[in-house]
């Protein structure tokens, strides 16, 4: 698993760096909010365990949140206007969930 994180200007790519960051994981889901210009991370999977941890990628770097919608991997995250950004669906280990989680 890699855990490092790469910015396309428009122009190349340059590798960017952070104080604290998430571990490295696989079927996490990404999500950009345009009301904070910030990404969010959300869940995924390390060494056969489901995470339930959510970063935010923001100018000063990646800061952990403390709410969690409990673990999942192969959910999905969209931000929607007037409610934030969403995180629906997944597995959280032993069973599929069909519930909504909203972060503002």
């Amino acid at each position: 698993l890699a855990n490092d994180l790469w910015e396309w200007d428009g122009g190349g790519w340059s590798r960017r760096t952070s104080f604290l960051y998430p571990s490295a994981r696989f079927d996490a889901e990404l999500c950009f909010d345009p009301t904070t210009s910030s990404l969010h991370l959300y869940g995924g999977e390390r060494l056969l365990h489901t995470l339930a941890d959510h970063w935010v990628l923001g100018s000063n770097g990646w800061t952990p949140r403390a709410a969690s919608a409990g673990p999942r991997r192969g959910h999905r995250m969209e931000f929607v206007p007037g409610h934030g950004v969403c995180v629906v669906g997944g597995y959280d280990g032993q069973r599929y969930r069909n519930e909504l989680a909203r972060y503002r």
